[in-house]
């Protein structure tokens, strides 16, 4: 009898947990407008699967071959970042379905995230063909999860890309309706189109093509995954330049022009990728060009890739950072040369046979587009510019340059001329990044957008005179400069300034430190050294007493002290590099800062220390400052001996070094071999500017 009661209550439950099943199948949405007795057939063709906690249930790329249910237990999936690391998209528990993304085809797709269980797992697995019927039975079951599809898509795209981050949740779910197929060889838009729409290539390749005659057109770019086309059109307000057609199939998010624009306007991220693509587009001269996603030392990069007769050329421009790369391929390299000035400032130059092959650039460069446009051109470079890059990191430092006209090219990479800029602006364009996304200008390698600025009134230079000059020897001069219309800038004791000369009717200018302080409120102060070849120097000496037109960047530079500090700082100054100790002993004195600062001070002749009697006053009345002065052409260089008891003076100090290259290798080479360790050290080198 216990045996039959126990028997009937194991069919009970067995039913009740049936019936729970059943009832969760029908709420998943799947079955409706399935009739009884198929629903019943499509129920006893699934299989149960069972997994552990941790088990990979679905991997992402895999092609699809069923529909999973869950009947107990929860699930995350996931897609992976360009880093490798893991994005969750979503927590799936009871009742939730998966993998139906890949099987609404006759031929099965390919997965497009991955599942991965969280707990224990107990499934019903749907098989490829038994979905193709449910669809068959429910036309309008297709459309849905399509839709549904689609918002999945831009949700793994608003998590892997930054420059989806800050788009509203209620208008990512608008572009998700906006995701389109187009088949191989499908023609897009044309030349001519009005620009109605953005398109963002989500998979697939698209061509453009740019007409060479009435009867032939080029295919100038190429367009990959995770990049736009069309945008040009968008924000000009112009018709189409070009064609564009699938090359093979193409998924693609279509965004309307208007979203678009507000979109560009509201998100940095989006403003930054558009801004380093647009390179692709203005070079149907230089062959065929194709832009793709890729990294520079593990930044995120946009990639361009020149395909010439006979030569292959590829630029990177890191998304964010002033990091730029181009190099031409299969080349053989002679020559490498360097100019670096801190960790913020790298210039680098490979030549083939005194043409250059290759470009390294780390933080701002105005002459980048023209070094560019060298490499491009396969423009051999003189020996002269050579040395020239060697001390400056420049190749035309030394010349002035040209009267400007309508016709020259203010953004070598683009090929934007100064009347196209000149013409945008009277067109009422008066913002540096919109006139950029509307001509291309600055959009490549940044070099020309200080120039751009000019243009538009907003560049940071101030209008000064020369309130003093002090000569402190016959090459030697300390001019202060009071500024015409406002006060100076506030700064750090120990920056830099841009002095820009107007010589010959052109702009030319130079850098020098500022041995002024912050204390002084109504001028600034540098000490120039006349170069007896040089062009600038001889040209301020000659003229300095009568009021040439001068103008000052802002203060820049990282060469800074913070003087509040109890660790002791001993700064080695060789020849003019006295100029940034001056400021810190002058910042010193005026605060009656407490750090205790020594300074060793180098110069050829005795007449050439120049700030001598300045620095030993401070230290006559500062106890916390010191100052030692060597004529080295009387007594010689600092030696390892003199260093060594320095540091064992102040064994806890930073030490700062600032002169010429060879001055400042040398100390920093002892303070390296005595166990001074890399950061207690900073650097400034001066170079010659070409005078």
């Amino acid at each position: 009898m216990n045996s039959l009661l126990n028997n009937i209550k194991n069919k009970l439950n067995w039913l009740l947990e049936k019936n729970k099943e059943i009832k969760l199948l029908k709420n998943t949405g799947l079955f409706k407008k399935i009739r009884r007795k198929k629903f019943y057939q499509l129920y006893r063709s699934m299989e149960y699967v069972k997994y552990k906690a941790g088990d990979l249930i679905i991997q992402e790329g895999d092609v699809g071959d069923a529909l999973y249910i869950i009947i107990h237990g929860d699930v995350r999936v996931f897609t992976m970042s360009s880093q490798h690391e893991e994005i969750a998209l979503a927590r799936l528990t009871d009742g939730d379905y998966f993998g139906e993304q890949a099987l609404l085809e006759e031929t099965p797709g390919l997965r497009n995230a991955s599942v991965k269980a969280i707990t224990d797992l107990t499934l019903l697995k749907m098989l490829h063909e038994n979905v193709i019927k449910i669809l068959q039975l429910n036309e309008k079951l297709k459309a849905v999860l399509q839709a549904i599809g689609k918002e999945q898509l831009i949700k793994k795209l608003a998590e892997q890309l930054p420059l989806l981050h800050s788009v509203p949740e209620n208008l990512l779910k608008r572009l998700a309706g906006n995701i389109q197929k187009f088949s191989d060889k499908k023609i897009i838009f044309t030349t001519g189109d009005q620009p109605d729409h953005v398109y963002f290539v989500l998979s697939g390749e698209v061509e453009i093509h740019i007409a060479e005659t009435e009867s032939s057109q080029e295919v100038v770019a190429k367009i990959g995954p995770e990049q736009f086309f069309g945008e040009l059109g968008v924000l000009k307000k112009v018709p189409r330049a070009g064609t564009a057609m699938a090359c093979g199939p193409v998924l693609a998010l279509v965004i309307n022009a208007d979203i678009f624009y507000d979109l560009y306007w509201s998100t940095p991220e989006l403003q930054e990728l558009v801004k380093a693509m647009q390179r692709s587009y203005k070079i149907p001269q230089r062959g065929v060009v194709t832009t793709i996603k890729g990294k520079i030392a593990d930044l995120n990069a946009v990639r361009t890739i020149y395909h010439f007769a006979g030569r292959t050329i590829t630029a990177a421009q890191a998304l964010g950072k002033n990091y730029f790369i181009m190099q031409e391929d299969g080349t053989t390299i002679t020559q490498r040369i360097r100019y670096q000035k801190g960790p913020d400032l790298l210039r680098e130059i490979s030549l083939a046979d005194n043409k250059i092959a290759a470009i390294t650039c780390i933080g701002s460069w105005n002459e980048l587009g023209y070094v560019c446009n060298l490499l491009l051109d396969n423009t051999a470079i003189k020996l002269w510019q050579i040395e020239l890059f060697k001390k400056t990191g420049d190749l035309e430092s030394f010349a002035p340059t040209r009267n400007i006209n309508d016709k020259e090219e203010i953004c070598y990479c683009m090929n934007v001329t100064y009347g196209a800029i000149k013409n945008a602006i009277r067109s009422g364009i008066a913002d540096l990044e919109r006139l950029s996304a509307v001509t291309g200008a600055g959009s490549v390698c940044g070099a020309c957008r200080y120039k751009i600025n000019e243009l538009l009134g907003k560049a940071e230079w101030s209008m000064v005179y020369i309130d003093k000059i002090i000569p402190m020897t016959d090459k030697i001069r300390v001019y202060r400069f009071k500024f015409h219309q406002n006060k100076p800038p506030s700064y750090h004791a120990g920056q830099h300034i841009i002095l820009n000369l107007f010589i010959d009717q052109n702009w030319v200018e130079r850098p020098y430190t500022l041995i002024s302080i912050p204390e002084n409120q109504d001028y600034f102060e540098i000490a120039v050294k006349l170069e007896t070849q040089g062009y600038f120097t001889r040209w301020l000496f000659a003229n300095d007493s009568k009021q040439p037109l001068i103008r000052l960047s802002q203060p820049q530079g990282k060469f800074i002290m913070d003087l509040t500090l109890k660790e002791p700082a001993v700064f080695f100054a060789g020849g003019i590099g006295i100029t940034p100790a001056v400021a810190f002993a002058r910042s010193l004195a005026a605060n009656h800062y407490p750090r205790r600062l020594h300074v060793d001070y180098s110069a050829y002749t005795k007449p050439e220390l120049v700030f001598a009697n300045e620095l030993l006053a401070i230290a006559n009345g500062h106890a916390n400052f010191s100052v030692r002065l060597r004529a080295t052409t009387k007594e010689g260089i600092i030696t390892e001996k003199e260093i060594q008891n320095i540091i064992g003076q102040f064994p806890q100090a930073h030490f700062y070094i600032c002169g010429h290259e060879e001055y400042e290798l040398g100390i920093m080479g002892v303070l390296k071999s005595l166990g001074v360790s890399a950061d207690r050290i900073s650097t400034e080198v001066f170079v010659y500017a070409g005078g």
